[in-house]
């Protein structure tokens, strides 16, 4: 009676760095042949396959995805990735003013330079919506709200602006 061998798994070793520092990047999602593979504080996630061809995909926050391929061939391999800083990020980020912060609850949220429909939402400490403002109009590459938070408790908030494949958080305080 013969009993299937199942083929040999060799370890592929992804090393995913900042191309511009070489410094490893935590918490990179690597997905190759239907595993999600995450990176530790050292850039480094493994997986066992079979000899193959396999593309994979990294994506890290604040940085543009990463795609390649790895050949095994009977042996374990080490797949170098390096990644390019996000720039529109910056850009968004250095768009954005909240004046006063902290605050005593009322404040202006500007962003210049947007031209996609935003999301606005606020969180209280625990992660509850306190105001979601979704599909807010943008003129001429402008955003302008002024929120009121001063119905509720002092304390740390969350603003999250999300716009097209951007996403942005920022703190802030309330203090009356």
């Amino acid at each position: 009676e013969l009993s299937e061998i199942p083929p040999a798994e060799y370890t592929v070793t992804f090393n995913v760095t900042d191309a511009a520092t070489s410094n490893a990047i935590s918490d990179a999602e690597i997905i190759i042949d239907g595993n999600t593979l995450t990176t530790n504080s050292s850039g480094e996630a493994t997986v066992d396959l079979i000899d193959g061809n396999y593309s994979y995909s990294v994506n890290a926050s604040g940085y543009y995805e990463a795609t390649g391929n790895v050949v095994v061939n009977g042996s374990d391999i080490i797949a170098d990735v390096l990644m390019d800083i996000d720039t529109s990020i910056e850009e968004f980020e250095s768009g954005i003013t909240i004046s006063p912060n902290p605050s005593t609850g009322r404040f202006l949220l500007l962003i210049s330079g947007v031209n996609n429909n935003l999301t606005v939402t606020i969180y209280d400490a625990k992660g509850n919506v306190i105001i979601k403002k979704e599909n807010q109009e943008i003129i001429d590459g402008k955003y302008e709200q002024l929120f009121d938070l001063s119905s509720h408790a002092n304390g740390m908030y969350y603003l999250k602006v999300v716009s097209e494949n951007v996403e942005f958080v920022k703190k802030i305080v309330v203090t009356k």
